[in-house]
C-alpha cells in the first residue's frame, strides 16, 4: 500500500527492514508494484512529494535529474511547486537541483 500511495521513504524503510516486496495480493499484484501492480518503482517523483527534509529532497531531485525525460515536465512542476508550502525550498543546493530537474 505504501507504494500505491507514493510513500517513497516509508517504502525504503520497509525494504531496508526486510519487507518482502514479492508477496502477492488478492488481485495478483506483487507488493512492490502497489495495489494494482502499476507503480514504477524507478520513478523518483513520489520521492519529491514524500520528502520530509532537505536531505531527502536532494536525493529525490537528483533521482529526477537522472531519469531525464522519463517523467512529464508538468508532473515535475506540480511536485516541485508544492515544496515551498512544506518549507523545503530556499537551500542553494536544492534550488540548483530544481533548475536541473526542470
Amino acid at each position: 500500500m505504501a507504494r500505491e500511495y507514493d510513500y517513497y521513504y516509508t517504502c525504503q524503510v520497509l525494504v531496508e527492514a526486510g519487507a518482502d516486496g514479492t508477496i502477492v495480493n488478492g488481485n495478483g499484484s506483487v507488493a512492490n508494484l502497489g495495489i494494482e501492480g502499476k507503480v514504477d518503482v524507478a520513478n523518483f517523483l513520489p520521492a519529491v512529494t514524500d520528502a520530509a527534509n532537505v536531505d531527502e529532497l536532494k536525493v529525490a531531485l537528483q533521482g529526477l535529474i537522472d531519469q531525464g525525460e522519463a517523467v512529464e515536465r508538468g508532473d515535475k512542476a506540480k511536485a516541485i511547486m508544492g515544496l515551498r508550502k512544506r518549507g523545503l525550498r530556499g537551500d542553494a543546493e536544492v534550488e540548483a537541483l530544481v533548475k536541473q530537474a526542470m
